[in-house]
């Protein structure tokens, strides 16, 4: 069946059912496989880990996310693992993405400043991806034995986000297979979401 210049035709690595476009190389955000396809369709979103942020709370990690911009260029620490420019859009949707964890697991959120490599929420770090189709990242300086918990935007101006699970960092760091360089910054490991736990983390 075909839609313009897009294609139905299953993942090479997975076998999902994607929408393929011809254009560029991009990864499949159901198994991150990376090849020549636009859209991949056949992760629907999974209703029970939905998180919606109200306005106050979108207020409180704008706030939260320009003070963590100021006091990183500050410390100098403003473009960490390649990263090549940094705004305070990235320190927001970092802290709204903290914030959805800690609501989704019931806990209360106590921004912080400055905490850099330590834990954002009752001991687990969050990773939140600004797009619904992205992979928990987990860099090689990231603790082998904290939780990892993966969150992303669904519609980060309406405050809808999802929770997709967690890992260890030892677990992701395990598989050589997720181990790769991304848009010229040093190589990471790109964690799946379906290899994702959805327990909860030990340490709730």
């Amino acid at each position: 069946m075909s839609d313009g210049m897009r294609t139905k035709k299953l993942c090479k690595s997975c076998s999902g059912e994607i929408r393929v476009r011809w254009e560029a190389a991009t990864e499949c955000p159901h198994c991150s496989y990376l090849t020549f396809y636009k859209e991949c369709v056949h992760t629907p979103f999974d209703k029970d880990r939905e998180v919606n942020l109200t306005e106050i709370e979108l207020d409180m990690a704008r706030v939260v996310g320009g003070s963590r911009m100021r006091e990183s260029r500050k410390s100098g620490r403003s473009n960490m693992h390649g990263l090549k420019s940094r705004d305070q859009e990235i320190d927001f949707l970092g802290a709204c993405g903290e914030m959805a964890a800690a609501k989704y697991y019931g806990i209360y959120f106590f921004p912080s400043i400055n905490n850099f490599k330590d834990p954002d929420v009752a001991g687990m770090q969050i990773r939140c991806g600004s797009q619904a189709g992205y992979s928990l990242i987990v860099r090689e300086d990231d603790a082998d034995d904290c939780p990892f918990v993966l969150v992303t935007a669904d519609n980060i101006s309406l405050g809808q986000f999802t929770v997709h699970g967690w890992l260890f960092g030892s677990e992701a760091k395990a598989n050589p297979k997720w181990k790769r360089a991304h848009n010229e910054r040093e190589a990471a490991w790109f964690v799946p979401r379906f290899k994702l736990k959805t327990t909860l983390p030990p340490i709730i």
